[in-house]
């Protein structure tokens, strides 16, 4: 007959949840702190400054107690690459496609370009400015910046690809155009940060126009290669 220690560490083991479940909780709580880092590294870098922003400053705007950080990031610089990661994600993840169908009038082109920079240059862009300018002394930054910005331009051709195809956007110069204009916009929101208001400038307006317009014949372009190789009749 059991005694009663026995039928009491039984009824403890039986009372016990799974494992799988302990781990999967587990996990779950150590996403949930991983993300709570990045999200304050990042915020942490927008309102104080890279230089500023030290793991305990972040540690601290995280609510985690001294050395929560280690078992995710061993070093300020591991934290940073990270953090550009998440970053960049959720610029991604802000955007939708300047172009999501087979045709589209300049008009509604240009709109989307407005709204597609409205949405890339917020706090985020500022925080990435803070750590690409750190990228410049500090390789591990650098390398990690380096990563993400080549994924990001991926992105954007992807986008572009999946609408007007691979071999018409090879034909056409319209990526170029479109990186071109990034380039430019990035110059106008860094003017803003000294003042002013990008979406007013004269330079804006025009390049905004522009790249509609190529985007429209770049789309124009490509609704006739599938209508010539389908043997659809090609309006002229």
């Amino acid at each position: 007959m059991p005694t009663r220690d026995q039928t009491t560490k039984k009824s403890a083991r039986a009372a016990a949840p799974p494992a799988p479940r302990r781990r999967r909780r587990q996990a779950e709580r150590n996403a949930e702190t991983r993300l709570n880092l990045l999200t304050a590294a990042a915020r942490t870098i927008f309102e104080i400054g890279y230089s500023r922003a030290s793991i305990g400053e972040i540690v601290k705007r995280a609510g985690l107690t001294k050395g929560a950080h280690l078992h995710h990031f061993q070093t300020k610089e591991q934290l940073i690459a990270s953090t550009i990661e998440h970053l960049f994600a959720e610029v991604r993840a802000k955007q939708e496609p300047l172009v999501s169908q087979p045709s589209a009038p300049a008009e509604v082109l240009e709109s989307r370009l407005e709204q597609a920079a409205a949405n890339a240059f917020d706090w985020r862009f500022v925080a990435l400015l803070e750590i690409w300018m750190a990228a410049r002394t500090e390789p591990q930054i650098h390398s990690a910046f380096a990563e993400h910005e080549a994924r990001h331009a991926a992105t954007r051709r992807h986008w572009f690809e999946d609408v007007i195809g691979a071999d018409a956007l090879d034909e056409s110069d319209v990526m170029d155009v479109v990186g071109g204009f990034n380039f430019l916009l990035r110059g106008l929101f860094l003017q803003q940060i000294l003042g002013g208001d990008w979406r007013t400038n004269p330079t804006w307006r025009y390049w905004r126009r522009e790249v509609a317009r190529e985007l429209e014949r770049a789309l124009s372009a490509a609704a006739a290669v599938r209508r010539e190789k389908s043997g659809a009749p090609v309006s002229g």
